[in-house]
């Protein structure tokens, strides 16, 4: 199991003694970086809560050179436990029982200095400046002639500031999960620990809008839109930002008001092809606006250039779904105004790699007696297309438009459809009043079977007949969860998972990751990894195949117990010691009866007489 996505900026961080290293709180353990290069060095693991405060123990001035090269710290969580660290092993000293949680630590540096000798007293001095944008700008102050410099903004609001012993450098903490690290004084950014962005939130979306993301399979990276309008790229495997695609230009003034959101994203299965939405709210009822993009893959990893651009792509109605066609360059977008349209690009921009020759056009449109189309899905080989119209299942031919099929209605209109593998089954989500799960066979249009149970999401797998579902426990108050893991051909889960914080959540196949430190490449090639991101983008990825004996050797077979099968017959002779261990071991008796014989032989007869 592996698990990435933690808040870099949960509590402040601190510096080593030296100014290599920095000490991050994430989560559960404390991340330990290079200010070099930001790159992770260790992680001190001990807490079973989450490390609210971390504090570096300053060698004494008088300390011998070697004394200096040991690093120590304290860190405290809210287990209630403080640990005193030697960071550069990755070892812990010593560990302090507290009882209660702590939410924050000093470590003061108790000192005796020599009499006569001037002690000078540092001061901090902190400045704060409303500018009403969330820009995150710096403001350097000379304090003697009270001239100020604006350092170019950050993009987000400080948190804190720290900085290293030796002055040399300084590390600036922002809300947006960001951690930058500054070259002193002129305060110039030379490196960036980036963690999962924030994503929008307020109040003047609409009650149907919730967090989307975009999985590329092949490459092990989530696609998160963030409240920059940015789609972030972040590994799943490294634990680090990968790579951010402006997709709208931000305005930071005014900060009061959510102009326009990121409302979908999706991948093809390659991640050589990103298909976005984005909406332009309206103004008192006026100039909202849809825009539908495709991006192309450019020559360094995680980043897209945009390619084509289609302004209200579905008239004035919103984009339920987008999906891409497996292998080929075509992808199918719905829409809630009642019709879906197929998009293809074209052969030029399939040839050459250049820019301008790159576009999309719209190859055909369908829709079903007009009824909202509600999620889209192609089949794994791509010769068959799944819209949903409300509670109805449609088939499609891609290629000319054609209905082939239609299933029976779900118990309510679907919001998710996704076939698995390349199989003949088809999963419906329905997140509605009465919610459903459903697996259809897609050859004889009916339902395989289902579950009347509320689902926060849903994904097949691109291989195989796996399919997982997210689903809340009711009785949680803390919106806890079970990911479940089923084949398709079985109603009965093959293996789930207890989760936290599904409410928002997501989940998806990708590529098989390796949980192993031995595993080879082959075992990566062929297998599939689960992975769970939640409300608060913290992300688990869990290997779905079985382990143990099992995944080795397979099941053991059922034995039944033989019967009718007599005792070996056994008769007790006057001097059992000489020859009840003689003779082969298949025709010795049985132990129950050997042991009893043995003992009695060793006790010595006595005759009662009778009274």
């Amino acid at each position: 199991m592996i698990t990435g996505g933690q808040s870099y900026v949960s509590a402040p961080p601190a510096f080593s003694a030296d100014g290599r290293s920095i000490l991050i709180c994430t989560g559960r353990v404390v991340s330990v970086f290079s200010t070099s290069t930001a790159m992770l060095v260790s992680e001190l693991e001990g807490h079973e809560g989450d490390v609210t405060a971390v504090a570096v123990v300053a060698p004494p001035a008088a300390a011998t050179a070697a004394a200096k090269l040991v690093s120590y710290c304290w860190t405290a969580g809210l287990d209630g436990v403080l640990i005193y660290w030697d960071f550069m092993a990755a070892e812990a000293v010593r560990k302090v029982q507290v009882g209660l949680p702590v939410h924050s630590m000093v470590v003061p540096n108790i000192c005796r200095t020599t009499k006569g000798v001037e002690v000078p007293t540092p001061f901090a001095f902190v400045s704060v400046e409303d500018t009403s944008g969330l820009e995150g700008v710096i403001v350097v102050w000379q304090l003697d002639t009270g001239k100020r410099k604006f350092k170019p903004r950050l993009g987000s609001p400080l948190l804190f500031f720290a900085e290293s012993p030796d002055s040399s450098i300084s590390c600036v903490s922002c809300t947006s999960n960001q951690v930058y690290l500054l070259k002193m004084p002129n305060m110039e950014v030379i490196k960036s620990i980036a963690g999962i962005k924030q994503h929008i939130s307020s109040p003047s979306l609409p009650a149907s809008h919730r967090l989307v993301y975009g999985y590329d399979f092949t490459n092990r990276r989530i696609a998160i839109p963030t409240n920059d309008y940015c789609i972030q790229f972040y590994d799943l495997v490294e634990n680090n930002e990968v790579s951010e695609v402006q997709i709208c230009e931000r305005n930071f003034q005014p900060v009061d008001d959510i102009t326009m959101y990121i409302s979908l994203v999706s991948l093809s299965i390659d991640g050589n092809l990103m298909c976005t939405v984005d909406v332009k709210l309206p103004e008192e009822e006026l100039g909202g606006l849809v825009t539908l993009k495709f991006w192309n893959h450019g020559s360094n990893a995680g980043h897209y250039f945009l390619s084509t651009v289609i302004y209200e792509p579905h008239s004035d109605a919103g984009v339920s779904a987008v999906a891409f066609r497996p292998g080929r360059n075509m992808a199918v977008s719905s829409s809630l105004g009642g019709n879906f349209k197929v998009w293809v690009q074209s052969v030029s921009s399939q040839l050459s790699n250049e820019r301008n020759n790159s576009g999309w056009r719209c190859q055909s449109v369908g829709s079903y007696k007009k009824k909202p189309m509600t999620a889209a899905a192609f089949s794994g080989d791509g010769s068959v297309l799944a819209v949903a119209a409300e509670s109805v299942i449609t088939l499609w031919d891609p290629d000319n438009n054609a209905l082939v099929g239609i299933i029976a209605e779900a118990l309510s209109p679907i919001t998710n459809l996704s076939f698995v593998g390349t199989s003949a089954f088809l999963m419906s989500l329905s997140q509605s009043s009465r919610p459903q799960v459903a697996m259809w066979n897609v050859t004889n249009l009916s339902m395989h079977w289902s579950y009347s149970l509320f689902a926060e999401a849903a994904c097949c797998s691109p291989d195989g007949t796996a399919f997982a579902v997210l689903t809340r426990l009711s009785c949680s108050a803390e919106q806890d969860g079970v990911l479940l893991l089923f084949d398709a051909e079985n109603p009965s889960p093959v293996a789930y998972w207890s989760v936290k914080k599904t409410r928002g959540g997501s989940i998806a196949f990708v590529k098989g990751i390796s949980l192993a430190a031995n595993a080879n490449d082959l075992r990566d090639e062929e297998t599939l990894s689960l992975v769970y991101i939640n409300s608060s983008h913290e992300y688990v990825v869990f290997d779905p195949q079985p382990t143990g004996y099992a995944s080795i050797y397979g099941e053991l077979p059922k034995l039944e117990s033989a019967k009718g099968v007599s005792d070996i017959p056994f008769i007790p002779s006057d001097r059992p010691w000489e020859t009840i261990f003689s003779g082969s071991s298949h025709v010795l008796p049985p132990l129950t009866k050997l042991c009893s014989t043995f003992l009695s032989s060793l006790l010595e007869k006595q005759t009662v007489a009778n009274e």
